[in-house]
């Protein structure tokens, strides 16, 4: 999402994990955070470990040690029963408060239960140890799993890759389509490690704690980079491949301030948005061009209050977007949102100011004002849309900051306010309870060129087709349709359209 300025000349960087979505919970504190990190670590050493309980599915004794204890989870996947239709499939988890709206979607096959909201766990709805995935599972009843679960830990995350066929041709092609920048090539996409402990926001009769660190490995750490944490592996030495954490902070819940509130401080993904940039949260394979070019993270401090039933406040002081606190282009930086939900969630409003200083220009120092809208219109039927207004001053018209782009300013001047608008689409239809159809459509307005390179209106329209093969693995085939007005921005310049065949395969562990 930052419009770094190598990516007006190569291509562009920008992406992770937009929404939160955390609709896992953890109860309890218990033994310390130390021996749980301590038994992360015996992971490795997880062969023979006497008196550990097969995977569920699997009768083996458990002398098995974890690599074929995990292979033979995804066996048992592989041999169970296909899911439900979508009008059987499971009902939502029982262990949520009554006083806050229903989960609005079953998960699968969509990626989440509760419409996107950023920067906080779900306030009233998270739930201990619910992650379910496969390397958790690889490790029931082994003493590292066994201390991680009593200390309400979990490790898990997936490997996703990705090819496209594309009618562009020359390196980076798609550009200004973000992630699959080079057409018609292989790559992949994310690895991603989460480390996590999520607060129970459940009960209201304690204080509970949290953290979470996420790691990512892949040619998407390019959209996500923050400057000052690994940034020179792209803002100097452009690599196609990189890691970067794309999160790391703690929570902290506290059930008595409204009907609940929770603190977050560090490095977390910025408010808003209903894409993702980690690959399991996200409707799509690819992602929008607004998606692409608004901020990913902030570094800082988010309060978050359930007001009641139907209202949700969160207000935040951060070091500007993309950018550590330790930088020279930091800036303070506020944040605020308000949520409004029906009692049956088929409605749902976001509003957010995702960042309010100088918008002085730095490092992807954008004020980025959405709005999100969510609509329930049948179990099996929705739809969302998203509109944002970002902008920054006094951008010269060449760059004097790494990783940043000029802009093209009115005749004589040599600096101006760059601003952009987006409107969005999506229409998402529910097949069965392992597929779903979708449908996204966006204008996007680079003013300036300050995010693209280019001066001009886009459109983009997306189909796609979302199943899941197993419980742990997921296939995104979609076609796209790219169109830019004002210049041709698609090909290195050559074209003002663009065609799109992309795939992804996921397998979460």
């Amino acid at each position: 999402m930052q419009p770094l300025g190598l990516f007006a000349r190569a291509h562009n960087a920008r992406g992770l994990e937009k929404n939160e979505r955390d609709v896992r919970g953890l109860r309890g504190t218990g033994k310390s955070l130390g021996r749980a990190l301590l038994g992360a670590a015996l992971i490795s050493a997880a062969p023979g470990m006497a008196g550990a309980q097969a995977p569920a599915g699997n009768t083996a004794a458990d002398n098995r040690d974890f690599i074929t204890r995990l292979f033979g989870v995804y066996a048992d996947e592989f041999n169970s029963p296909s899911a439900a239709p979508a009008d059987e499939a499971a009902p939502s988890p029982s262990e949520r408060r009554p006083d806050i709206p229903p989960a609005p979607l079953d998960a699968p096959p969509w990626p989440w239960t509760d419409w996107p909201f950023g920067a906080a766990p779900l306030l009233g709805g998270a739930t201990p140890n619910s992650s379910g995935d496969t390397a958790m599972k690889a490790l029931s009843g082994t003493p590292a799993g066994d201390l991680l679960m009593d200390n309400h830990i979990e490790i898990w995350g997936w490997i996703d890759g990705g090819f496209n066929l594309s009618t562009s041709r020359r390196k980076n092609g798609n550009y200004p389509a973000g992630y699959d920048f080079n057409p018609n090539t292989a790559q992949l996409n994310q690895a991603v490690l989460y480390i996590e402990r999520v607060p129970d926001t459940v009960q209201k009769d304690h204080i509970d704690w949290g953290f979470r660190v996420a790691n990512l490995y892949g040619t998407d750490y390019r959209e996500v980079t923050m400057q000052g944490i690994f940034s020179n592996q792209l803002t100097k030495h452009n690599h196609l491949y990189g890691y970067t954490p794309a999160n790391f902070y703690v929570d902290l819940y506290i059930p008595w301030v409204g009907q609940g509130s929770d603190v977050r401080v560090g490095r977390y993904t910025t408010l808003g948005d209903i894409e993702a940039d980690l690959d399991y949260q996200s409707l799509f394979d690819t992602h929008s061009l607004y998606y692409t070019y608004d901020p990913f993270t902030q570094f800082g401090v988010v309060w978050s209050t359930r007001l009641s039933k139907n209202w949700t406040v969160q207000a935040g002081v951060n070091a500007g977007n993309d950018v550590a606190p330790w930088e020279h282009d930091a800036k303070p930086t506020v944040t605020g949102c308000l949520q409004w939900s029906s009692d049956s969630s088929r409605d749902t409003i976001y509003a957010c100011a995702n960042g309010t200083n100088n918008a002085d220009y730095a490092f992807n120092n954008v004020n980025l004002y959405q709005l999100m809208y969510y609509h329930k219109f049948t179990d099996r039927l929705w739809l969302a849309t998203e509109e944002y207004y970002e902008y920054q001053r006094n951008v010269p018209t060449t760059p004097t900051i790494p990783g940043t782009n000029g802009a093209i300013c009115p005749a004589l001047a040599t600096k101006c306010t760059a601003g952009a608008y987006a409107a969005s689409l999506y229409l998402m239809y529910q097949l069965t309870g392992i597929d779903y159809v979708g449908l996204r459509g966006e204008a996007f307005y680079d003013v300036r060129g300050q995010r693209t390179g280019f001066a001009t209106w886009y459109t983009e329209n997306t189909l796609a087709w979302v199943h899941w093969l197993t419980p742990s693995i997921e296939l995104r085939p979609e076609i796209r349709y790219d169109h830019s007005y004002a210049a041709a921005a698609y090909d290195n310049g050559a074209r003002h359209s663009q065609v799109q065949f992309a795939s992804d395969i996921l397998v979460k562990y």
